[in-house]
């Protein structure tokens, strides 16, 4: 598994050759086809929340399974560098098709931002706070007095606000602590801080996986199961290239599904397609936490679109903490009648 240090220089990176790639894409791309080697395909770029791990893995296994290519799309997967970034760049019209967390994307959309939410892929986020075992935590409410690492104004550092609340723990009770994103394991391992908060679905499999006993809960299952990342798509972008949207979503989620059927051969295509993503092992493990958001919505039944319950919900906890204005409607941000028709089961 690369070290911390080879990880962040990779984030760097592929961060680097995001920018650089994105700054000659247009939405425009996607309205015509394209011929070659594949054929006729209609292009279509699409840009990761985040650089490559196992959240993005049902994206590459469907490309390397040739679903996006049998939906006549030839689909150019970009690294990103967060769910902000991302959702500003599908706003802009820079990418055609976006993968960001429901909260990053109401929050680009709440500044005049031209964004919408197709179909969630993790239908809760993945967001966690950790902590040693042994440090005299093993619950939300043992986090009063200690010092939590936190990165501010992201949106899962405001969404811990609203765990706390949830579980009986004032925020002023705590002790925040900003930490830089590549600084967060350090931070914990030194004991510079008790716990920290960031995604469960990376923090948590690279700390065990480099032999550290990790305690952590899930936002999900301490009363805060916001819709997760998403695949999220411009209006101007949604009007005209509908049918395009559905067929990349239906093939997504196909890619997702066959994921959770093959994890380990899903997180080889991330390795392939990435190689400084990281080891298959460290993938896999990310990914196989990722597989248990996929159907995490109350009464789901199939990947993808969730009930109008679970976004009120979802509206209300980022209302409740400042992420989405009082006065927004959930509904006129999301727009999964472009989601398609066809979704895998659970």
């Amino acid at each position: 598994m690369p070290s911390t240090k080879l990880r962040v220089r990779a984030v760097a990176a592929l961060a680097a050759v995001a920018v650089i790639a994105l700054a000659g894409c247009s939405s425009t791309a996607s309205s015509g086809s394209q011929s070659g080697a594949t054929g006729k395909l209609t292009p279509v770029s699409f840009v990761m929340n985040f650089t490559p791990g196992g959240a993005q893995v049902g994206f590459t296994y469907a490309k390397q399974l040739g679903l996006y290519q049998k939906a006549g799309l030839d689909v150019t997967i970009k690294p990103g560098t967060g769910s902000i970034p991302a959702a500003q760049q599908v706003a802009a019209g820079k990418v055609d098709i976006g993968y960001t967390d429901a909260p990053s994307a109401f929050s680009v959309a709440g500044t005049g931002g031209d964004i919408k939410i197709v179909a969630p892929v993790l239908q809760v986020n993945g967001f966690a706070v950790m902590w040693l075992k042994g440090s005299g935590i093993n619950a939300i409410q043992d986090l009063a007095g200690k010092k939590i690492g936190l990165q501010a104004g992201t949106g899962n550092a405001e969404l811990f606000k609203a765990v706390l609340a949830k579980n009986g723990v004032q925020y002023s009770s705590i002790k925040p602590v900003n930490v830089a994103p590549a600084a967060l394991q350090a931070s914990l391992l030194g004991k510079q801080v008790d716990a920290i908060v960031s995604g469960g679905d990376t923090q948590v499999p690279l700390l065990q996986l480099a032999g550290h006993d990790i305690g952590y809960k899930m936002f999900y299952q301490v009363g805060v199961p916001t819709v997760g990342l998403s695949i999220t798509a411009s209006s101007s972008y949604l009007a005209a290239h509908a049918a395009i949207v559905k067929k990349f979503t239906e093939a997504s989620l196909q890619g997702w599904a066959d994921a959770k059927k093959h994890p380990s051969a899903a997180a080889a295509s991330m390795v392939t397609q990435f190689p400084t993503a990281g080891s298959n092992a460290q993938i896999t493990a990310e990914l196989k936490v990722d597989l248990g958001l996929l159907c995490a919505s109350d009464g789901a039944t199939k990947l993808g679109p969730v009930s109008d319950a679970a976004w009120s919900q979802t509206g209300d906890l980022l209302k409740q903490t400042g992420l989405l204005k009082q006065s927004a409607n959930v509904s006129d941000l999301i727009a999964q009648k472009y989601a398609g028709t066809t979704f895998p089961s659970c």
